[in-house]
């Protein structure tokens, strides 16, 4: 069965996002918001150069954020964790990662806290728990909004990694069920709404709801 396309209205940014690894600030309280089924969260904002991605864990937990980009036919994976670094998705195959290429996006990773000794006489990294994973991609890398993108967190906690995915059913293997990510309108000097910059696509139409 072909999907409709989710649709989702991104607010345009009141000043500018500070990429530190932290969304609980004043700049990030207009963003829209979507609620994954592991219970973390993703943010979202855009301004004239740039549209902004926030994954946020659920409470104790650490976070893999991924954002797939449809761009020409083609699927870009940008991922952040311990490691930042993007791929191109053909087929079904898994190419290998291209490590600390972030040409025109970056992400916060995880802060690394200790290498510590484990039981099995192994050295493991152990990370910050609840720090945000923070992505800024340029329109520059992309075009103007509209994009088609599906979003990917994947929560550690306990011992335990929980994945969730939005659209909740959406593939990999087609962009048609993946949500279109649409730019609000900035306020002019005027004190009033003006066209969305540089003449992208404006909110989504109220009769859309989106699927959660």
């Amino acid at each position: 069965m072909m999907l409709a396309a989710a649709c989702l209205t991104v607010p345009f940014a009141d000043a500018p996002i500070l990429l530190n690894g932290r969304c609980d600030e004043p700049q990030w309280m207009k963003a829209a918001e979507v609620r994954m089924s592991n219970d973390s969260r993703v943010l979202l904002l855009h301004d004239r150069d740039y549209v902004y991605f926030c994954a946020v864990p659920a409470p104790g937990d650490g976070a893999a954020f991924d954002i797939f980009v449809g761009h020409e036919d083609r699927t870009i994976q940008l991922h952040v964790s311990a490691q930042v670094g993007e791929r191109l998705l053909v087929g079904n195959a898994e190419p290998p990662w291209d490590w600390n290429n972030h040409k025109g996006w970056y992400g916060i990773p995880t802060p690394l806290v200790a290498l510590e000794r484990g039981p099995d006489g192994r050295t493991h990294a152990r990370y910050l728990q609840e720090s945000d994973r923070e992505t800024a991609v340029s329109k520059s890398r992309f075009g103007r909004l509209p994009w088609k993108v599906r979003l990917s967190v994947t929560s550690f906690g306990q011992g335990k990694a929980h994945s969730a995915e939005f659209p909740v059913s959406s593939t990999l293997d087609s962009q048609a069920g993946w949500v279109e990510l649409r730019g609000e309108g900035f306020h002019s000097s005027q004190n009033r709404l003006d066209i969305a910059p540089d003449g992208e696509t404006g909110r989504c139409p109220e009769t859309r709801p989106l699927p959660c």
